[in-house]
């Protein structure tokens, strides 16, 4: 394993390729410079977990901007008695 500031230092497009799927779980700020050069890749899946609503969809809007479709959204009510939930997005690049 390696330690790496990914707003810092992201993978860059070309670090993607022959990767089929990446699992992506942010901080609440989201992950928007690992986000833009996700959208360059040609990775094919894309599953991002955020515990941030407001920061996934300004992340969704970037990979849909680079060509990902929006297949599926799940809400995970995981916490009991707290009104914060876990959003699960899969985007695919066809």
């Amino acid at each position: 394993a390696r330690c790496r500031d990914l707003f810092k230092s992201p993978y860059g497009a070309a670090d993607f390729d022959g990767v089929d799927c990446v699992i992506l779980d942010p901080p609440r700020s989201g992950a928007q410079a690992q986000i833009l050069e996700l959208a360059r890749s040609n990775v094919d899946k894309i599953i991002y977990v955020s515990c941030n609503p407001q920061s996934f969809s300004s992340d969704a809007k970037i990979l849909l901007e680079g060509g990902y479709d929006f297949k599926k959204l799940i809400l995970v009510d995981q916490f009991i008695w707290s009104t914060h939930t876990e959003v699960v997005g899969v985007f695919v690049k066809d």
